[in-house]
C-alpha cells in the first residue's frame, strides 16, 4: 500500500510534470504532423485556418494549453481525495465554494467543447488558436 506522503508526491508530480508533458506531447506532435497518435488512428488532422498554411508552434501550444489547463485544476482538487489525501474543503471549509466554482467551470468547459463539436463548429480552443480538426480525405 502507498502511504499518504507518497500519494501526495504522486499528485504533485502529476501536476508539475504529467500535465505539462501531456501539453508538450500534444503540441509537438500536432506541430510536426498535425496529428497525435489518436488522431492518426481516427483519420483526423489539425490544420491552420489560414487556408493550407503550416501550423505554427504558437498555434499548437496555445490550442493544447486551452485543453490541458483545466486538467491541472481537476488534478489538484480531486486527485488528492481519490488517492486518500484529505480534500482541501475538509482542511478549510471556506474553500468549499471556490472549489465548487472551479470544478463546475472545468465541467462546463469540456461540455462546451462537446456541444461545439456536435454542432459541427470549431470549439473555443480551435477558434482562439486559429486551427480546426479535419478529417483526412
Amino acid at each position: 500500500a502507498i502511504d499518504t506522503h507518497n500519494r501526495a508526491a504522486w499528485i504533485l508530480w502529476l501536476a508539475a510534470f504529467g500535465i505539462p508533458l501531456l501539453w508538450f506531447y500534444r503540441s509537438l506532435t500536432e506541430y510536426r504532423s498535425g496529428q497525435t497518435f489518436g488522431k492518426r488512428l481516427l483519420g483526423l488532422r489539425v490544420a491552420a485556418d489560414t487556408g493550407g498554411s503550416e501550423l505554427t508552434w504558437q498555434q499548437c501550444s496555445q490550442r493544447n494549453l486551452w485543453l490541458v489547463l483545466p486538467l491541472l485544476f481537476v488534478d489538484l482538487l480531486y486527485g488528492g481525495p481519490m488517492l486518500g489525501i484529505p480534500n482541501l474543503v475538509f482542511l478549510s471549509p471556506a474553500l468549499a465554494w471556490p472549489i465548487l466554482i472551479v470544478s463546475l467551470s472545468c465541467a462546463v468547459w469540456y461540455l462546451l467543447i462537446i456541444i461545439d463539436v456536435t454542432r459541427r463548429r470549431d470549439p473555443f480552443h480551435d477558434r482562439r488558436s486559429g486551427t480546426s480538426v479535419r478529417r483526412i480525405s
